[in-house]
């Protein structure tokens, strides 16, 4: 996963992968931790540091997640997102690069932000958002591993998840008319 979020405007914000970036950190620290006795002081140390570690990249993920939220919140009037079951999610063998990139955080963060600033945030149905042509509306079956769109049908060409932005945008619009709708 190289972006974390590709904004219906063709915005992408890369996914830093912070457990990644200290991965030999982590293995020296679990290394260390592993070759100490349990109960003894300097254990205790290494566990001590391992927690360290572990401070240090939940640390600067949380502030790269506000950073990017109060960007997105400034920048839009309407989130949409996918609601995604993240949890199902975790049980791929990408599980270790969804927990890292935090995606439920990024969404908490984005909804407290923007209800602060009065803008809606919408979740929509995940289903087939890859899937549809943005254009035509015709579904294009494609595997992970096809990171572009390419519609048989009306000849579209653009980036998968570029063609999900669409796809999750306006479904979140026509969320935001028919909520609107019945509230008068």
């Amino acid at each position: 996963m190289t972006t974390l979020v590709t904004c219906s405007d063709g915005a992408e914000i890369e996914n830093p992968r912070w457990t990644k970036q200290e991965e030999t950190r982590l293995a020296e620290a679990n290394r260390f931790l592993s070759r100490k006795k349990r109960g003894s002081i300097n254990r205790s140390k290494a566990k001590e540091n391992l927690r360290r570690c572990h401070q240090r990249i939940k640390g600067k993920r949380s502030a790269y997640l506000h950073g990017i939220s109060r960007q997105l919140v400034d920048f839009y009037d309407l989130i949409a997102y996918e609601a995604l079951k993240i949890n199902n999610m975790v049980k791929s063998p990408m599980a270790k690069s969804i927990l890292d990139a935090a995606w439920g955080e990024l969404i908490y963060q984005l909804k407290y932000k923007a209800e602060e600033a009065g803008i809606s945030t919408v979740a929509v149905n995940p289903r087939n958002t890859s899937q549809l042509c943005s254009e035509c509306g015709r579904k294009v079956p494609k595997d992970l591993s096809q990171r572009t769109h390419l519609c048989p049908f009306c000849g579209l060409v653009m980036g998968r998840d570029l063609n999900a932005a669409l796809n999750i945008l306006d479904r979140g619009m026509r969320s935001v008319v028919f909520s609107t709708r019945g509230s008068n």
